[in-house]
């Protein structure tokens, strides 16, 4: 049996990741109405999500190193589609035909551009809250140290004194 084109749907000989025009559409309208810069949506294939990249103004002070010579490629503002099932678990990139126009315009709105999660509305803050965390880990981290080195060292008293783990009583009877 020879299976052509025309017997199959329309959208199976199509890329499973190309992005549908509407929501290219959306993301250049929502920059442009926003931030007065240009936006597209593609595909990333290593994070196995989409993502939206912005441009940045001119007057962005990101955009200095760019214009000094110290970057090749012009600094943009990902937005990466992907959210958490549960706490604690790996992201996940949302489906392409999860993804609306209404959708991708709340993603947008909901200002969570370097979070993900919409915790942060500004990329210091969102480093200042990781910088935070990276510290509380490092603090936490060397108290554990210390607690497994004195229990460590508790057990090889015990080991090279040879003394009981709990204490035995004297008389069993």
């Amino acid at each position: 049996m020879i299976a052509t084109l025309n017997d199959q749907p329309d959208f199976a000989h199509r890329d499973p990741h190309a992005i549908p025009h509407e929501l290219r559409d959306e993301v250049e309208m929502w920059a442009r109405e926003n931030r007065g810069t240009h936006g597209v949506i593609v595909w990333n294939p290593i994070l196995g999500c989409a993502e939206v990249r912005l441009e940045l103004r001119d007057s962005d002070p990101r955009m200095a190193a760019w214009r000094g010579g110290s970057l090749k490629n012009k600094p943009c503002e990902t937005v990466f589609l992907h959210r958490q099932e549960e706490e604690g678990v790996h992201w996940k990139g949302i489906p392409l035909d999860e993804l609306g126009v209404e959708f991708v315009r709340k993603w947008l709105d909901a200002g969570n551009m370097w979070s993900g999660r919409g915790r942060h509305k500004s990329l210091d803050s969102a480093c200042k809250a990781a910088d935070q965390h990276n510290t509380d880990l490092d603090n936490w981290m060397a108290e554990e140290a210390v607690e497994n080195a004195r229990l460590n060292a508790r057990d090889n008293k015990r080991q090279v004194l040879d003394l009981p783990l709990v204490a035995v009583p004297a008389n069993l009877e």
